[in-house]
């Protein structure tokens, strides 16, 4: 482990010393309460133009050199520190294509490779609109090297469709591609050398997110035939009713995974999935209920094997039909709830409550160590938790788009957004008065991705009008998943890109 890894596992054992809870013999540390950081909380405290980060107002913009130079220390050498003391401060034109091309493509590793695919060709962000700091690189410098990806990678984790795969990238490749049909073959050109593969296809219209397990076997979702909720597991393939309303979730390391049902959050063990049942009720004696987890919850674990998490708070819903609100309040507050295996069901602690003004829809890291939320004015904030038990922002990203999703090795969001006017350019067209271009307004929605450490944005679909790609998730191998909402032909279908992969 790095010098950084092991700062990290010492910071969040600190965090979770702070206070500590006896549950079922099991010691539970948890958060402190802690003053707010010196000199702002939110950006209404700073003055014109200036945001707030990590507890200090600074300029819009002036993040980008350093979070480039940080980064580059981590993820790309001499070329990284230039691309970002450069390119990070005004890329956006030709040096925002050279910072994702030469420093990703440098910078080492299934994440250097993955910044020169996802981030190289043509960024589309406004630099100076973009603040990161440097605390963005340290995190990922910790998840690279003790992330649940490299975790998961150790414990021998079987990804879906891998078997005999000469390298990630050729996983899947008994899915067929989105170009062997007229509907999908041009999703992908917007992204030329990336691969999308179809996994599967239903004929119901599915509620709220999509999610799947870390191992890629189990994709899940409300809505389905005979079933409020539906798991699909890939390995049969086979479809599984389950009796729930909407919003699943999965632990990062495979060990179990949560609904929302009428009789409040459930959550199981994934033993009760791979048992492979006809049907679920959640009465099985691999369930609990955790009231204290509310809607809109996402499932974190520490890698130090500290514990569970849940975070949900304020939060705006998106039923995949159009862009969501972006609905916050100056009182708008996180919630965060320690989950403990007890040898049989999991148990939560006393839910630790940190106010984020204008800010919601909370996507919380797999590590437990970030987390990205939807802004009230647009783009998105990323949060730390730090061992004094604060949340401050460390970085804002100026992107339009719904609810994220973060990489195992966290350094890339995923998210779905509706076409606008103003996207023609970044979805290829020469002007935003092309009739192919307006047929796609409102019509239709696409897949994007941001490389956190330079905040370069790009789409990785380019869906055709009444096809509406939507809730993008990382399986912890990087491939990222989706569903997509075909109103043309009434069907809905789950898809995988290999975007951001080496």
């Amino acid at each position: 482990m790095t010098s950084a890894g092991r700062a990290g596992s010492v910071a969040l054992m600190n965090l979770r010393a702070a206070v500590t809870l006896f549950l079922g013999g099991v010691l539970l540390g948890l958060w402190s309460c802690s003053a707010p950081a010196a000199g702002c909380t939110k950006d209404t405290d700073c003055k014109d133009t200036r945001v707030c980060v990590a507890g200090e107002c600074v300029e819009r913009g002036t993040g980008g050199g350093a979070a480039g130079g940080s980064a580059g220390g981590s993820a790309g050498g001499t070329a990284g520190g230039s691309a970002g003391g450069t390119a990070g401060g005004s890329a956006g034109g030709t040096a925002g294509g050279s910072a994702g091309g030469t420093a990703g493509g440098s910078a080492g590793g299934t994440a250097g490779g993955s910044a020169g695919g996802a981030a190289g060709g043509a960024p589309t962000f406004d630099a100076g609109c973009n603040v990161i700091g440097p605390q963005v690189a340290e995190n990922y410098a910790f998840a690279s090297d003790a992330g649940w990806g490299v975790l998961n990678r150790q414990n021998g984790m079987s990804m879906l469709g891998c078997a005999g795969a000469a390298n990630t990238r050729a996983c899947l490749s008994a899915y067929p591609s989105s170009t062997a049909n007229a509907y999908s073959s041009g999703w992908a050109a917007i992204a030329p050398g990336t691969t999308l593969r179809i996994l599967g296809e239903y004929a119901y219209v599915s509620s709220y997110w999509t999610r799947s397990s870390p191992d890629g076997r189990f994709i899940a979702h409300g809505g389905g035939v005979t079933s409020g909720a539906t798991v699909h597991d890939l390995v049969g393939p086979r479809t599984v009713a389950a009796a729930a309303n909407y919003q699943p979730n999965f632990f990062p390391d495979n060990s179990g995974f949560s609904f929302q049902t009428a009789g409040g959050h459930r959550i199981c063990r994934q033993s009760l999935l791979t048992s492979n049942p006809t049907a679920i009720t959640f009465s099985e004696p691999e369930c609990s209920t955790v009231s204290t987890v509310g809607l809109h919850s996402q499932l974190a674990a520490e890698t130090s094997g500290g514990g569970y998490w849940a975070a949900h708070g304020a939060f705006n819903g998106d039923n995949g039909m159009n862009e969501p609100s972006r609905n916050f309040s100056p009182t708008s507050a996180l919630n965060f709830t320690p989950l403990v295996f007890n040898g049989s069901t999991f148990v939560a602690g006393p839910t630790l409550i940190r106010v984020t003004p204008d800010q919601g829809d909370v996507a919380f890291s797999p590590s437990a160590r970030i987390a990205a939320l939807r802004k009230e004015d647009g783009g998105y904030a990323l949060r730390q938790f730090t061992a004094d038990g604060g949340i401050p922002v460390i970085a804002h990203y100026c992107s339009k788009g719904a609810l994220p999703s973060f990489s195992f090795d966290e350094r890339f969001i995923t998210y779905h957004h509706w076409v606008e006017s103003s996207d023609f350019a970044e979805l290829g067209f020469a002007s935003a008065a092309d009739a192919a271009f307006v047929a796609l307004v409102g019509t239709s929605s696409n897949i994007y991705v941001i490389d956190l450490l330079t905040g370069y944005r790009r789409p990785i679909t380019r869906m055709s009008a009444g096809q509406h790609a939507v809730f993008p998730h990382f399986r912890s191998d990087g491939w990222v998943y989706f569903v997509v909402k075909d109103v043309n032909r009434n069907v809905e279908n789950i898809v995988a890109s290999d975007a951001v992969l080496p």
